[in-house]
């Protein structure tokens, strides 16, 4: 069985149909910009928005090799534990177990205990076990610790609020291809 059939509006369908402006035309970078301010207020965020052509792990890959170097120490949970290893982090894994939340606290040990830690990275919401993690809570700690805040928002991104200032999230991963 598979989902559908899904009607599309036809305001939609006209759309689709439009030829695709130029990357150098006015139309599209007027496109692009608008697209840009809408994407900080969807995440509530004054920072800069960019806009990455890929699928929705090229965010996720592109944070993680830039922000840290080979030897930096990476508190994460289980997909940007793998992504940091590939890129040489040292990996301190807070992945919790199935169905269970990333308790704050731990996050806070883990910061204090293992000092000098570069960045923590994780999941906002876990599709496969339908958690979302406190990440206002951690964003708080992280702040305070002085560490780099990144997080995975793919399938949370339009679904569940994420106000990245507010919040001290420093990078959000995301895509079109997934969401609520």
């Amino acid at each position: 069985m598979i989902p559908g059939p899904t009607e599309v509006a036809p305001d939609i369908l006209r759309g689709m149909s439009a030829q695709v402006p130029a990357h150098y035309m006015d139309q599209r970078l007027k496109l692009y910009g608008d697209t840009l301010r809408m994407l900080r207020e969807l995440l509530y965020t004054k920072g800069d928005t960019f806009i990455m052509t890929g699928s929705s792990s090229i965010s996720l890959q592109g944070a993680m090799c830039t922000l840290f170097e080979p030897g930096d120490k990476v508190i994460a949970d289980e997909i940007f534990a793998d992504y940091a290893r590939l890129y040489g982090g040292k990996v301190v894994d807070v992945t919790p177990t199935p169905g269970e939340a990333i308790d704050p606290a731990l996050v806070q040990n883990k910061l204090r205990e293992e000092k000098d830690v570069k960045i923590v990275a994780i999941l906002h919401n876990v599709t496969w076990t339908a958690v979302t993690h406190p990440i206002e809570e951690i964003g708080e700690i992280v702040n305070k610790e002085g560490a780099v805040f990144v997080i995975d928002a793919v399938s949370s991104i339009g679904g569940i609020e994420i106000r990245m200032d507010d919040w001290h999230v420093d990078v959000v991963g995301s895509g079109s291809n997934r969401g609520p």
